[in-house]
């Protein structure tokens, strides 16, 4: 499991990135940050690794995905490796 300075450096970077709502899927409220628009494509994978690293199994529509929690806040990615990732997802969670 990530220890304290992993889950800092991972709050700094969810805090530094540019989150978008996921427009296309508004019933689903959710948003996405792109490897494209972050300023350090070596801390997005870092990102991405500790995501796939430190996560639970959970279902969405009959699919299963990897969850990562941190705060208030679910994270996933849809790729099959941190290496092919471009985009990480995430969600606040429920009741908080």
């Amino acid at each position: 499991m990530a220890g304290d300075c992993e889950m800092e450096r991972a709050r700094a970077f969810v805090s530094a990135q540019e989150w978008t709502f996921a427009k296309t899927m508004a019933d689903i409220p959710h948003y996405y940050c792109l490897k494209s628009r972050t300023a350090d494509c070596d801390e997005f994978l870092w990102f991405a690794r500790l995501l796939t690293e430190n996560s639970v199994e959970g279902e969405f529509y009959g699919k299963k995905y990897r969850y990562f929690f941190l705060d208030e806040w679910k994270y996933w990615m849809m790729d099959p490796t941190p290496e092919e990732c471009d985009l990480i997802n995430r969600e606040r969670v429920s009741g908080k």
